[in-house]
């Protein structure tokens, strides 16, 4: 168990700074954060649907992906569910985010 533990802590660490050189790269953020590197997997997530956020089908294009306009939106309210884990978010523009609310 620990063995397998190991190898998938060394995994996640190995992508985690594939993402890093990405996001220096290509996106120009010069120290990129943890909640960085959550939301750009959560836009990678969001390819098979044209970059289009879930709410309103509106795309979200790579230049805007790291301003205020978008945020890192809870699926189910953590006040509800408790679970602050990559699985209950997804990203969304921040108006509609706003007016969803809980």
């Amino acid at each position: 168990e620990r063995e397998e533990l190991t190898s998938a802590i060394n995994a996640a660490k190995i992508e985690h700074e594939k993402i890093v050189k990405i996001l220096r790269q290509e996106f120009g953020v010069p120290n990129p954060s943890r909640n960085d590197i959550i939301r750009y997997k959560l836009y990678e997530e969001l390819k098979s649907n044209g970059y289009k956020e879930l709410y309103s089908d509106k795309y979200i294009s790579r230049e805007i992906l790291f301003s205020k306009q978008i945020d890192v939106d809870h699926i189910i309210p953590q006040s509800r569910m408790f679970d602050d884990s990559f699985s209950t978010k997804t990203l969304a523009f921040r108006n509609d985010n706003l007016k969803k609310g809980n």
